[in-house]
């Protein structure tokens, strides 16, 4: 476990053994024990979710939309989060949307697999 002065001021909260950790700390502590149900998890702040819609919708981000990149050190289009990203890109979207859905969720599946290290079976260990 980290030290605390990672953390502010307002995240404090003691765990059982009055050890200062962040509230996402103390939910993960929570729920790796036995009355949690044994889960193993990470604090990621919505960057597995980031991630998972960067690589499927890759095509859509990069499509050639005029002056949505303006220079080589954007990490994304100048539009995305706005009204203007999917009417600029409206086909490129429906043409992604229109992958079979048991392809992505079978590729998915596969992902979450080897990245945990295992199925829904083995997720606690005695």
């Amino acid at each position: 476990m980290r030290p605390f002065p990672t953390f502010p001021p307002w995240a404090r909260v003691a765990n059982v053994c009055t050890l200062q950790v962040s509230v996402e700390e103390l939910a993960l502590q929570y729920y790796a024990s036995e009355a949690g149900g044994c889960w193993l998890g990470m604090h990621t702040e919505g960057g597995v979710w980031s991630t998972l819609f960067g690589l499927l919708m890759w095509e859509v981000l990069l499509a050639p939309v005029p002056d949505v990149f303006r220079t080589p050190f954007q990490t994304a289009p100048l539009d995305l989060g706005t009204e203007a990203f999917y009417p600029a890109r409206r086909d490129v979207i429906e043409a992604r949307l229109q992958v079979d859905s048991d392809t992505v969720h079978a590729t998915l599946d596969r992902a979450s697999i080897q990245l945990l290290g295992g199925g829904p079976e083995g997720r606690c260990i005695e």
